[in-house]
């Protein structure tokens, strides 16, 4: 893209298509590393869960796992 707009081409709907969806992607990876803010929003609970299931498996052999 950059090699184009050097050579004075015109700036081809491709070009603007793969601009914005790596756009997307990156803002997309920078709003699900901030959890509880954002357009997307994650829950704490399947991770508590999970964690009480470990417990309740590790208490079977009496090794209890600690947040």
């Amino acid at each position: 893209m950059g090699f184009s707009g050097v050579q004075g081409w015109r700036v081809q709907p491709a070009h603007l298509i793969f601009f914005v969806l790596v756009s997307a992607g990156i803002m997309l990876v920078i709003d699900l590393d901030r959890p509880r803010s954002g357009l997307v929003l994650v829950s704490p609970r399947p991770m508590v869960e999970a964690l009480a299931d470990m417990n309740a498996a590790a208490a079977s052999t009496h090794q209890v796992l600690k947040p």
